[in-house]
């Protein structure tokens, strides 16, 4: 490879990791919250049928 490629490619990658890293930082907090969202309105409609 030569040497203006290498300087691309890690470019790219310190750009692309960016968003990914924080995808997968933040994938398993919106997993979670999204769990919490679903049990929480399950809990609330049979004290609504009430």
């Amino acid at each position: 490879m030569d040497p203006t490629m290498s300087v691309g490619w890690s470019i790219f990658w310190s750009i692309a990791a960016m968003p990914i890293g924080l995808f997968i930082c933040f994938f398993p907090l919106v997993l979670a919250w999204i769990g919490t969202a679903k049990e929480s309105s399950d809990q609330n409609s049979p004290k609504r049928k009430k």
